[in-house]
């Protein structure tokens, strides 16, 4: 038995990064510079660097050269080529690899599945995870996206829903929606009004096992830095994933990981200070409340459609 054997079961693109984490975190652990531990296995210093940055893909020959050198038991060496085996083959959504918002939108499912807190940033839209399908599916539509393809969107945000819904370990997550998002009308005043009180429903504490907070960052809260860009950072359970960033803008979809502690920072920093600014004024104890109150306040921007009698 390894204690690496519960890897083998996690999405590939989620084996990749566990690799080549446990490969830096080994060398370390046996003292080894990255130019020692490359002169012992006859590489140039750039190959384990590209492999330690996950720049290049490792194969399992070389992942059995490395433990060697670093001294990993046997059930582990086992354990970790079967990794290195499983994370070269083509996972579910290779064939989006090309569609890079795609492929970041699946590989953000897999991360959802073992992140221990969520926070968010939407400066336009309302968030995926909050969306229903009506607003989901106008707001496609209308920038001109096919049925199936939004079928698909749809489908991919729908089951991130349902996740988060039935997974039984906790997570706390914590959402900022500018005002602007919540105002801004998509599809009908009907679709607007049944958006608007699926929002005050997940705000809701008894809603959900999840420690789940929204709040919002009103107009005249300013312009925090970072506040253009939708955000999301993910805490992961696993400690060989570390977490990852999820940006999105008209560009497309990335998702960065904390390898850089710079960048990452950079990021949690962004989110901090618009937190911090959709929360001013407010105290803990009344969160909730006052996200409802906001919320009320705004619905009364869209009128309800009229049942024929």
């Amino acid at each position: 038995m390894s204690k690496f054997d519960d890897l083998l079961s996690i999405p590939t693109s989620q084996k990749k990064r566990a690799l080549r984490s446990i490969l830096r975190d080994m060398r370390d652990r046996a003292g080894l510079t990255q130019k020692e531990a490359a002169d012992r296995v006859a590489w140039g210093i750039s190959k384990l660097t590209r492999i330690e940055n996950g720049i290049v893909s490792v194969t399992p020959g070389d992942v059995r050269h490395l433990l060697l050198d670093y001294g990993a038991s046997e059930d582990d060496r086992a354990a970790l080529i079967e990794l290195a085996r499983q994370a070269r083959q083509r996972d579910t959504f290779s064939g989006y690899r090309g569609d890079t918002r795609r492929a970041a939108m699946h590989d953000l499912l897999d991360y959802e599945k073992v992140a221990r807190s969520i926070r968010t940033y939407e400066p336009f839209l309302i968030p995926g995870l909050l969306q229903t399908k009506a607003y989901a599916m106008a707001l496609l539509r209308g920038w001109g996206v096919s049925d199936d393809e939004a079928q698909h969107v749809w489908d991919v945000r729908a089951a991130r829903q349902r996740m988060l819904r039935e997974t039984k370990e906790p997570i706390r997550i914590d959402i900022v929606i500018r005002e602007a998002a919540l105002v801004t009308r998509v599809g009908t005043d009907q679709i607007m009004l049944d958006q608007l009180a699926a929002l005050q429903e997940r705000a809701d504490p008894a809603d959900s096992h999840h420690d789940v907070r929204i709040h919002i960052l009103r107009a005249d809260a300013g312009h925090p830095r970072g506040a253009d860009r939708s955000l999301m950072i993910l805490e992961l359970r696993n400690k060989w994933l570390g977490d990852v960033v999820f940006l999105e803008d008209a560009g497309g979809a990335t998702i960065n990981s904390n390898d850089s502690e710079e960048e990452f920072r950079r990021y949690t920093t962004i989110f901090a200070e618009i937190r911090k600014r959709s929360t001013e004024g407010l105290s803990g104890t009344d969160e909730t409340g006052r996200f409802v109150e906001q919320i009320d306040e705004i619905r009364g921007r869209f009128r309800p459609e009229r049942v024929a009698s």
